[in-house]
């Protein structure tokens, strides 16, 4: 049945579709407060005149007489508007006979979605289902609330509902790729030739699929809408019952160009030779064809299911085409990269935040948090990561490196996402729990809020005048600009060039400082545009246009509206190119009113019915006033004090001369930080660098920086390199200083293996601000000594349940209060 519909809504033939009645809708979801359906049934007059169509509910399907007939007849069409029943578990069947063949039925299949949890923290999992099945139904119920890419049966899944009525369970399918056993014409290939061999493994066992071709395109559709209307596993449907076991679907790799794809997994030159040609495509050509092939899949399966929820890892989130078809996204990556500044935490606040702007609800953005990017895509994929590429202890403590996990819980909070913290992309859905998740924050009572002021300064204007703006545009492009009246600028494209940066209302006169947060603030609309993305923009003007950390998109409406975004300025540059990027679209857009202003510091706060959450987006610690009632949680987890220091530090002082900076690298780019490699061997120095010495009696210096007297546990770490057993250190000495100088305890460690874990220098050992570590090289012929890194963790709690007039709020770090209600 299930091809039949599709092949009716696309308009196609099929030999096996019954020609006498149609039946709309098709079987599908509905939103959770749509309290009917309306059915309209069609008999082609050519085959009979004078017929009776009637419904019946339930199965088995009730007998002609047995049914109701429809409230409204128009010639050979029947409608009528049947009552949904309450129930998200399971769908309602509805029946249609017709008298000129009473013994066929068509049955279609509704079920309503349920509701969205209304309270916080709202917990979700991405392809982690099986983590929990051992636990029990009524543990994953408590535990998660969004559930991406599950594996749960129609069983499960209306337990897991009758358990939580506010479960969303969400199938996947990977946008662009697929296992063996298709046509081979289906898969992308080299120009080597359009075999087996000639694919692209972009994953293990995984190809590239070719989706310039829209036979490709509408098959994935139709799979789609199976998985959501039958179940199944990722990309691969049930052939069972209808039962709409799920809420929609997970979209992974949703990726609108190809050209950039040069490689596949192993490394090997890949050229996409979509027509067999032997010669690479174009671009171009490429990029053109394969967006309109990956929009096609999307569209279509929004034909088929207007109402299911869609959520995805999505490349190019600002795209309009995505923006009309998706609820949500996952966002993975994003708060690894903000800590490890690889992103600035403007650009991903901005990027979390248009997620609640775009068109389609209900919005259910989940913030996917994770630990150290080194140890997450350090340890190749997720098959090497379950045969145990990561040492059990690393594994251990990133799941309870808990200052990541409480960033991405408060980013998440400051909007209304579902929050997750996992290993990464590498290997998703691990079931790590922790003492946040169990306080209940009940219901936002305000937006997120800035809690301290900006710095004072001028903001910079810039009227839209003549004379400070000018409009560039592409040769493959046609716009104009008109200023009315001095009150706005009115910018038209008439031909959409090839990038949104091609139509570009620019100024050279924005004034920026390395390093300083800028907020822009401008007010624009697009007539006759339900929606539009615009792009802001700062660059070197001249050279080599360099950028200078802004290129921030915006979705606007056909209505004025004030918009605000923020950044932060990565060169100093008193003339720097600000641009209006709007080539993205044919249209207007009209924009006025625009300023840049010393931003605040990017601490937020967002309060809640039962607490508060404070959220620090800087690199430094802020002192955080706070209003009575509040109160830290109570937990056992978190140290009160847990970090690293490390080589790079200010606070590592090696033995002048002594020492050589090196990396220690072994499957893993730090280059490319979030890729993983699959080859090993797999070993890491801590975080970029490490130090090494041959020289008896060479000393370094850790600082370890402690903020009050309380019992410690030190740590240290190196690589595990496969030369360690041959040439590094047996007899590497730790000592435990006090400010006085005084040896409190200490270790005498063997480097030659053991690497890529956590070593044990001392274990609750009393200690007061002051303290440091030394090591010592020992005299040992041919064998080095390695410095890297100490973890300091303190006994004391970090959730202790103690009044929080205050909170000193560490850099990139967050904490959620509670309160007794």
């Amino acid at each position: 049945m299930a091809c039949w519909l599709l092949f009716a809504v696309l308009g196609l033939a099929s030999a096996t579709a019954n020609p006498w009645i149609a039946v709309l809708p098709n079987s599908t979801l509905f939103p959770s407060n749509q309290t009917s359906v309306a059915i309209l049934v069609t008999v082609p007059s050519t085959i009979v005149e004078a017929t009776e169509c009637r419904y019946g509910l339930g199965l088995p399907s009730p007998s002609y007489e047995d049914m109701h007939g429809f409230s409204i007849k128009n010639g050979t069409s029947f409608e009528s508007s049947i009552p949904l029943v309450n129930n998200t578990f399971a769908p309602v069947a509805i029946s249609v006979r017709c008298s000129f063949n009473e013994s066929y039925v068509i049955v279609r299949y509704y079920r309503r979605l349920s509701s969205l949890k209304k309270t916080f923290p709202r917990t979700g999992n991405l392809w982690g289902s099986s983590n929990f099945e051992k636990k029990g139904l009524e543990y994953a119920a408590l535990h998660i609330d969004l559930w991406l890419g599950a594996n749960w049966n129609t069983i499960e899944l209306q337990r897991l509902r009758q358990l939580n009525p506010n479960t969303i369970a969400l199938t996947s399918i990977n946008a662009v790729e697929g296992g063996d056993g298709l046509p081979e014409h289906y898969y992308l290939h080299n120009i080597s030739g359009q075999t087996k061999k000639d694919r692209c493994e972009v994953w293990p066992g995984s190809y590239r699929l070719d989706l310039t071709k829209s036979e490709v395109s509408r098959y994935h559709a139709q799979a789609m809408y199976e998985l959501v209307l039958h179940g199944g596993t990722e990309g691969h449907p049930d052939s069972g019952s209808t039962t709409l076991p799920f809420d929609g679907i997970f979209v992974d790799n949703v990726f609108l160009t190809q050209s950039w794809l040069h490689s596949d997994i192993h490394g090997n030159p890949f050229y996409p030779d979509p027509d067999g040609t032997g010669k690479p495509m174009p671009a171009k050509q490429l990029d053109a064809e394969w967006r309109a092939g990956v929009l096609l899949e999307l569209n279509l399966f929004r034909t088929l299911m207007p109402h299911a929820l869609m959520s995805g890892h999505v490349s190019d989130p600002t795209d309009p085409g995505i923006a009309q078809v998706f609820n949500a996204r996952s966002i993975g990556f994003t708060i690894p990269d903000i800590i490890e500044k690889h992103q600035s935490f403007h650009e991903g606040w901005q990027q979390y935040q248009q997620w609640f702007t775009y068109p389609k609800k209900p919005y259910f953005t989940m913030v996917e948090s994770a630990p150290f990017l080194q140890i997450g895509y350090g340890y190749g994929y997720d098959s090497q990561i379950h045969q145990g590429s990561i040492p059990p202890s690393t594994l251990l403590f990133a799941q309870h490196y808990f200052s990541y996990m409480r960033f991405g819980l408060a980013f998440t909070l400051m909007r209304d996402g579902y929050f997750c913290h996992e290993l990464g992309d590498s290997s998703h859905g691990q079931d790590w729990w922790y003492d946040e998740l169990d306080h209940n924050l009940g219901q936002a009572t305000s937006e997120a809020r800035l809690v301290l002021k900006p710095p004072s300064g001028a903001a910079q204007q810039f009227p839209t005048i003549p004379t400070n703006w000018q409009l560039w545009v592409a040769a493959s492009g046609q716009a104009n600009v008109t200023y009315h009246n001095n009150a706005y600028a009115a910018i038209t494209v008439t031909r959409v060039p090839d990038d949104i940066s091609e139509v570009d209302l620019f100024s050279n006169t924005l004034n920026l400082t390395k390093g300083q947060a800028y907020t822009i603030t401008l007010t624009a609309q697009a007539p006759q545009q339900a929606s539009r993305t615009i792009t802001l923009n700062s660059r070197q003007n001249q050279g080599n246009w360099t950028g200078y950390g802004l290129d921030n998109s915006l979705t606007i409406t056909d209505q004025w509206q004030q918009y605000n975004t923020t950044f932060t300025a990565t060169a100093t540059d008193p003339a720097a190119r600000f641009s209006v990027f709007v080539g993205n679209a044919l249209g207007e857009v009209w924009v006025t009113n625009i300023s840049v202003h010393l931003a605040s510091p990017p601490v937020y706060e967002r309060d809640f019915e039962c607490g508060k959450v404070l959220l620090n987006g800087d690199d430094k610690p802020y002192t955080i006033a706070l209003p009575p009632g509040y109160r830290r949680l109570n937990g056992s987890q978190a140290p009160r004090w847990q970090y690293i220091v490390d080589d790079a530090s200010s606070a590592f002082h090696p033995s002048a001369d002594d020492w050589s900076v090196v990396s220690i690298e072994g499957g893993y780019s730090l280059q490319h930080p979030s890729s993983e490699e699959d080859a090993g061997p797999y070993y890491h120095q801590w975080a970029t660098s490490c130090v090494i010495s041959n020289r008896s009696g060479a000393t370094a210096i850790f600082d370890l920086g402690l903020h009050n007297p309380d019992t410690y546990s030190l740590k240290t770490w190196w690589a595990n390199d496969p030369v360690a057993k041959q040439t590094w250190a047996t007899t590497v000495r730790w000592d435990v200083l006090d400010s006085n100088g005084r040896v409190v305890s200490g270790a005498t460690l063997d480097q030659t293996s053991a690497g890529d874990v956590w070593q044990p220098i001392a274990t609750n050992v009393s200690l007061a601000p002051g303290a440091y570590v030394r090591l010592t090289c020992k005299a040992e012929t041919g064998r080095i000594c390695v410095a890297d890194a100490v973890l300091v963790e303190s006994a004391q709690r970090y959730n202790d349940g103690t009044s929080a007039e205050t909170v000193v709020l560490a850099g990139m770090d967050g904490i959620v209060l509670g309160t007794d209600c």
